[in-house]
């Protein structure tokens, strides 16, 4: 009995600490202002995760796009993290704004997703600005939508792109990024051609198994990996594009 109510300690110690490091550390950032209203008690982190997260996602694009989540739980114990029901879309008003700025990307992503899981997420993990290492990360049902338009102002930016690594163009900041296993089931991907309006490409069910991924300068040379993974398998059902004289 007394070797229990020793492990009871040692685990909600771990749950404490886990709570104020993120309290303090991951959630804590200027202009933060999560809706605290909607937790359910004093230590539901969950829409402060979820305004964290809002707040990466519109800060790494320069408020380009808005990253909205139905429901999020998050076990710092069991270091699962699931996301159900999300969504990567623009800002119009930003879009217009960056345009004008000659700033704006010749691909425009809107993404959605029924579930996100992820294995192996520790407190460390939300922490770290640099780097990141994740036991398994499980898509459900997500849907890309890419609209491409070519802009002439970016010209000169893929001219310079083309001598650079995927993983110089992928990592920014970033120097390691490493991941057990990448499920993806029942995908779908949509490419609009937005300069001709009739062409449309769709890849319908996909499936994505992609094993030991591995993101970073050791790498970014490695011809035997795809897309950084040791091992991967690719699969899409009623494949289906438009040729050039329709």
């Amino acid at each position: 009995m007394k070797k229990l109510f020793i492990i009871a300690g040692i685990v909600l110690c771990l749950a404490c600490a886990g709570f104020l490091y993120l309290k303090k550390d991951f959630l804590k950032s200027r202009d933060f202002k999560p809706d605290n209203s909607k937790a359910k008690n004093l230590i539901d982190l969950r829409p402060s995760v979820i305004a964290k997260l809002q707040q990466v996602v519109k800060d790494g694009s320069e408020g380009l796009y808005i990253l909205t989540i139905g429901k999020i739980d998050l076990n710092v114990l069991s270091s699962k993290l699931d996301v159900v029901d999300g969504t990567i879309s623009v800002d119009t008003t930003t879009l217009i704004r960056l345009d004008k700025l000659k700033k704006l990307p010749d691909d425009i992503l809107h993404i959605k997703f029924h579930s996100l899981h992820v294995d192996g997420i520790g407190i460390t993990d939300l922490l770290r600005k640099n780097s990141i290492e994740i036991a398994g990360v499980h898509f459900d049902n997500p849907e890309i939508n890419i609209y491409h338009k070519a802009r002439p102002y970016n010209k000169e930016k893929h001219q310079t792109n083309d001598s650079l690594t995927l993983y110089q163009r992928l990592m920014g900041q970033m120097k390691k990024i490493a991941i057990t296993a990448i499920s993806i089931d029942r995908g779908k991907l949509i490419v609009h051609d937005m300069e001709q309006h009739a062409r449309v490409t769709k890849l319908n069910d996909i499936t994505i198994r992609m094993n030991d991924v591995r993101i970073d300068s050791s790498t970014q040379h490695d011809s035997t990996r795809f897309l950084f993974a040791k091992h991967a398998i690719l699969e899409t059902n009623n494949y289906l594009f438009r040729t050039p004289d329709s």
